[in-house]
């Protein structure tokens, strides 16, 4: 997983490998100011699967903002927000899919985390 700006102090939902459960929650300290955090999720495409899943960011608490997702498409999740550099920040991703058909990995799998960006 890429990360940039900001410093994930800790992590519950988040495999080294970057798949992650349906609900991550991580926290972060920011390198530099705020103002655009960019999510980069991709989603495992599956033949009983939606065509989009809905996928929410919590940020330092604040009101969550949704987006909805394709399956099968890197896609990166742009979410405007402030903050000043040294502040530790909370955030909360939750998908709205459990992979179906997860082979001999028998972990609760939702997503894979490419990358969290501070911008």
């Amino acid at each position: 997983m890429i990360t940039s700006g900001l410093t994930i102090l800790n992590a519950d939902g988040l495999h080294e490998d970057g798949w992650c459960w349906p609900s991550v929650r991580m926290h972060t300290k920011l390198e530099s100011d705020l103002n655009e955090l960019r999510i980069g999720i991709w989603l495992k495409p599956e033949d009983e699967a939606p065509e989009m899943v809905a996928f929410t960011l919590s940020l330092g608490g604040g009101r969550p903002l949704t987006r909805y997702v394709r399956f099968g498409e890197p896609t990166e999740l742009a979410f405007i927000h402030k903050f000043r550099a040294g502040t530790e920040v909370s955030l909360e991703l939750n998908c709205d899919h459990q992979v179906l058909d997860a082979g001999d990995d028998q972990r609760d799998l939702s997503f894979i985390l490419m990358s969290v960006v501070a911008m």
